[in-house]
């Protein structure tokens, strides 16, 4: 608002049209002008608006609040004011210009913070994102880690599997070298006795006492008795009277 001293009946009229007086186009720049009543225009111009002013709806509910006795006096009115300013702390009333500029302060303030907010928010959001698709990576890694793993057990399992196999293999062809030894030892042991005696004769080869017994089995417990009885035969210096 402008002061006092720079008001002019142009600036005054539409004033007054905004808080519905109607001025039936008069001019007020002799009052604006009178010291009597400058002070109080002047109150007026610079702390009411159309806020201040009743629609005539609002006049009229206002006229029936009255009636009912629901109308504050100016006493009361204050008290309560008094108490609203206690609860809600940095309200402001009409006219207080300080009390304006303060919640305008503090609005513009908050309004910072709430600016803040929203760009830690989206910080956070696309933190977020970020987290998920690392968290999708690390779970296709670990997928394929599981499914080496198994594939990794599968195998051990199969070349077990084929271990086993190929250690009853080597045992049955062993089997089977150890029963052709027996086989071609028995034999050789029965042409050493048909040669050198019968049943339980001895043989003094080089001093040694050298024991055949026709019908002994490889296999059989006496087997390794008479693979060293043959082998000494054969070792013997007299190997070639034998054959």
């Amino acid at each position: 608002m402008n002061d006092l001293s720079t008001i002019s009946d142009e600036e005054f009229v539409p004033f007054l049209k905004s808080l519905g007086v109607e001025t039936y186009n008069k001019s007020f720049g002799w009052l604006l002008s009178d010291p009597d009543y400058e002070g109080v225009l002047g109150w007026i111009y610079n702390n009411l608006d159309q806020n201040n002013a009743l629609t005539a709806r609002e006049e009229y509910r206002y006229s029936e609040l009255e009636k009912q006795g629901k109308v504050l006096s100016p006493e009361d009115l204050e008290t309560q004011l008094h108490h609203l300013q206690d609860e809600f702390k940095g309200l402001c009333l009409p006219g207080d210009q300080d009390g304006l500029e303060d919640v305008t302060l503090d609005i513009r303030m908050q309004k910072e913070k709430l600016a803040m907010l929203n760009k830690q928010e989206e910080i956070l959001k696309e933190l977020i994102q970020q987290n998920e698709a690392t968290n999708q990576e690390l779970t296709m890694e670990l997928t394929k880690l599981n499914a080496a793993q198994k594939l990794a057990a599968d195998d051990e399992r199969s070349m077990g599997e084929e271990c086993v196999k190929l250690a009853k293999q080597v045992e049955a062809v062993t089997d089977d070298i150890i029963d052709t030894i027996s086989d071609a030892l028995n034999v050789y042991g029965n042409c050493a006795v048909d040669k050198y005696g019968s049943y339980g004769d001895a043989l003094d080869r080089n001093n040694r006492k050298i024991f055949l017994r026709a019908g002994d089995r490889a296999w059989a417990p006496r087997a390794e008795h008479k693979f060293l009885e043959v082998g000494i035969i054969i070792t013997s210096t007299d190997r070639r009277s034998i054959s």
